[in-house]
């Protein structure tokens, strides 16, 4: 395995399959005063995508013991960001079986945000890959074009559907909605990322993964989106209907996350 420590403006090479391609994969993680405190998740999520690509020549205790020998290194970072692609190969788009996998490493501080947000609708739909799992991997562009269109207010999240209207994600989070004691998230089908704090409220709580649409959204008693490095970040309103001021659900996760380590 290739390391490169890009805070140190080390870089790729111009045959890396990440840069070319887009074939490979990445987290971002939150840092907690040198601690990561969901680090077993992410490299859980980096195994099932890394063996869903087919990139081999890659452990993840190996992957963990480099993590750890680059926070040290960065001990302020707020949060890390972890890219691991195939590594470098000749042109062409079919992998070559000898690649040694790439892994670039980055930190900084947290962007200033506020600890809750107001929900957009997307006019772009949510990309579609057939046969491709929602993994986190490079191939964002549409992701892009959605970031590009957001409204430049800080708190502003957009909310992501697909071609049919189906909900799919919020921008760069996961969404979750309550209704009538009922706590759902959109169904991932080839669509979205199945993020690592998803699974984390999977784990904490009665959340089912649903079918659901805007109108779901709208008629909601509580929403919130989640993500690794925000944690959990209640709605105050969607597409300017503001929500009900309450949110158990959310502050009941808020707090789980405060015992295993993670700071709002």
């Amino acid at each position: 395995m290739h390391i490169i420590d890009a805070n140190a403006g080390e870089m790729i090479t111009a045959d890396d399959r990440g840069l070319l391609y887009g074939d490979g994969v990445f987290e971002t993680m939150r840092v907690n005063s040198g601690k990561l405190p969901l680090l077993d998740w992410h490299l859980a999520r980096l195994h099932r995508s890394t063996t869903a690509l087919k990139i081999t020549g890659l452990d993840m205790a190996s992957v963990a013991e480099k993590v750890f020998a680059f926070i040290a290194r960065y001990p302020n970072a707020d949060w890390l960001k972890v890219i691991l692609t195939r590594g470098s190969g000749a042109r062409g788009y079919r992998p070559p079986e000898d690649a040694l996998p790439t892994m670039i490493l980055s930190s900084g501080p947290l962007v200033e945000r506020t600890g809750e947000c107001h929900l957009l609708l997307s006019p772009i739909a949510a990309a579609t890959m057939p046969g491709v799992p929602p993994l986190k991997h490079l191939s964002r562009l549409v992701e892009v074009q959605q970031a590009a269109d957001l409204a430049a207010e800080e708190d502003s999240v957009q909310i992501v559907c697909d071609q049919h209207g189906a909900l799919v994600c919020a921008t760069m989070h996961n969404l979750f909605v309550v209704r009538e004691g009922e706590l759902m998230t959109p169904r991932l089908v080839n669509q979205g990322v199945a993020g690592v704090l998803r699974d984390w409220v999977f784990a904490h709580s009665t959340a089912k993964p649903q079918r659901l649409h805007l109108e779901d959204a709208l008629l909601a008693d509580e929403i919130f989106v989640c993500n690794a490095v925000r944690g959990v970040v209640s709605a105050n309103s969607i597409c300017g209907q503001w929500l009900p001021s309450s949110t158990p659900f959310a502050d009941a996760l808020r707090a789980d996350l405060v015992q295993a380590g993670f700071e709002q």
